[in-house]
């Protein structure tokens, strides 16, 4: 059940955030509850982790441009590892330039894993 609101509210999430660049609290709230009560939110989070990771490769061949977003990748770890959690001054949301992922899209990719996976474990 918990599975089934989470995956619910995961594309209803990618669906606005696709279209508007955002996500409605009235989303989130509802989705937070039902993931903290999700006996396998760690399955959960690592195939949402990989999922965004597999989904920001392909917007990066998509847009011929994986070699920048690996060195920009390569440039915030190793501006976080010198400086902490200060902003990098060029590689941030603000900046127009970047390539930009929906969220929401690998969230709602690592729930409907989850909810597959606890599926076909669960079957006779």
């Amino acid at each position: 059940m918990f599975i089934g609101g989470s995956l619910l509210c995961a594309c209803i999430g990618a669906d606005t955030d696709v279209r508007e660049c955002t996500i409605p609290n009235w989303v989130i709230g509802p989705a937070m509850a039902a993931g903290l009560m999700l006996p396998a939110l760690h399955l959960v989070v690592i195939s949402t982790a990989i999922a965004g990771g597999v989904f920001a490769l392909a917007i990066g061949i998509h847009n011929r441009r994986l070699r920048e977003t690996l060195r920009n990748v390569a440039e915030l770890l190793d501006h976080h590892d010198r400086h902490g959690l200060k902003p990098h001054h060029d590689l941030t949301l603000s900046n127009l330039r970047t390539l930009r992922l929906p969220f929401a899209l690998p969230i709602a990719a690592g729930c409907l894993f989850t909810r597959c996976t606890l599926a076909w474990e669960a079957r006779p």
